[in-house]
């Protein structure tokens, strides 16, 4: 009998546990801005948590050189900035390539990531949009 108590106890543990992750997973959300309502660059490192999919509104502050990877892929990269603080655009021409120069406002959709201490958003040029 008290076996029996111990198991109903485990379980109900694992079942509230269970239920506790479900509930935190649904809070954190996939996309953290919307093209209606995008982000400045200071509210992506306060709003976003890496691997969000943002919509982030900045002025070019710097046009950075081309990239090749390893495998031979090409990207564009430049960085992005607001009034207070900046961000690395590293976009995929895959779709085609972005005529973006410093002092354009862009608006850009990508995911929020972290690669080698470098904060930035990684998308795909062809959906930059330019004011």
């Amino acid at each position: 009998m008290e076996t029996n108590k111990h198991w109903i106890i485990l379980i109900t543990i694992i079942v509230v546990l269970d239920v506790a992750a479900i509930g935190i997973s649904s809070v954190t959300g996939n996309i953290a801005s919307s093209e209606n309502v995008p982000f400045t660059v200071s509210e992506v490192y306060e709003k976003s948590l890496i691997g969000d999919y943002v919509y982030v509104k900045g002025t070019v502050s710097k046009v950075l050189s081309d990239h090749t990877s390893e495998k031979g892929f090409k990207y564009q990269q430049f960085m992005l900035s607001d009034v207070e603080q900046k961000i690395k655009i590293f976009c995929s021409v895959k779709y085609g390539r972005t005529d973006v120069s410093e002092g354009d406002e862009i608006l850009f959709n990508g995911e929020y990531k972290k690669f080698y201490n470098t904060y930035e958003i990684y998308g795909f040029c062809s959906e930059i949009i330019k004011f």
